[in-house]
């Protein structure tokens, strides 16, 4: 049995010797190439599904973003009004929403007269 541990020493003694450049660098296996794409198809499905979601009305279509629900009890201001617009035929009450210069909206009846008098001033301005 000393023998054969001499000439597996010997043997192993007269192979070259291995750099570190000469080391082999480790390869991808398939089952971790293929989970890149998988991660991808799974994220790209999932915003998919998302967006179908959004843009699932069609162009043009006459959604509702903004009801009155109660009017302004008393007149605004006209140097505060900046702009308007009516609201959707869907919406259950008519209304004239006005724009101030801050950005606020508030709620208008468009039966009014001064809100009709405000609507044609905006209309000649435009």
């Amino acid at each position: 049995m000393a023998t054969q541990c001499r000439r597996t020493r010997a043997a192993a003694s007269t192979q070259p010797r291995l750099g570190s450049a000469d080391i082999p660098k480790p390869t991808l296996r398939p089952l971790s190439i293929m989970k890149v794409p998988v991660a991808a198809l799974a994220i790209l499905l999932c915003a998919m599904a998302l967006c179908s979601q959004v843009f699932s009305a069609p162009l043009g279509a006459d959604t509702p973003t903004a009801c009155c629900f109660s009017y302004t009890s008393r007149q605004l201001p006209r140097k505060f009004v900046a702009d308007y617009f009516e609201t959707s035929s869907q919406c259950s009450k008519p209304g004239v929403i006005f724009q101030t210069k801050k950005g606020r909206e508030v709620c208008a009846n468009p039966e009014d007269a001064w809100v009709q008098e405000y609507i044609s001033d905006l209309e000649l301005s435009a």
